[in-house]
């Protein structure tokens, strides 16, 4: 009995573990769901071009790094920070709530600023 509980005891501790702890320049939620929102758009933009992967790599990779230096991060600071969400799935899910509300607002109102497609008599 005592080799099971010995067997089991760091399964149960790392169950209670909180994931990644916070790492020095977390980037606030807010900042992360900005910098989801522009990572997204970058990566529908690219699959639009229908280029072979290696060049949609290439053009993907010069947007990701326009989009860091924008947002005034960088890919390290980006990663640390999605894995310290991730481990906390009820903080990420609110931020991908907040993506997508973002992005829906965002369609609308392209949608809103197109003229009417005529058809013709």
């Amino acid at each position: 009995m005592k080799k099971l509980l010995l067997l089991l005891l760091p399964a149960f501790m790392a169950a209670c573990d909180d994931g990644p702890a916070r790492p020095e320049g977390l980037l606030s939620e807010e900042r992360m769901v900005a910098l989801l929102c522009e990572i997204h758009l970058a990566e529908q933009q690219v699959s639009n071009f229908r280029l072979n992967p290696d060049s949609t790599r290439v053009v993907y990779s010069v947007l990701e790094k326009n989009i860091y230096k924008r947002a005034d991060t960088d890919s390290a600071r980006y990663v640390a920070s999605l894995q310290y969400y991730t481990a906390r799935p009820e903080r990420l899910r609110a931020i991908y709530q907040t993506v997508l509300d973002t992005l829906m607002a965002r369609e609308r109102n392209l949608k809103q600023d197109r003229p009417p497609v005529q058809t013709p008599q």
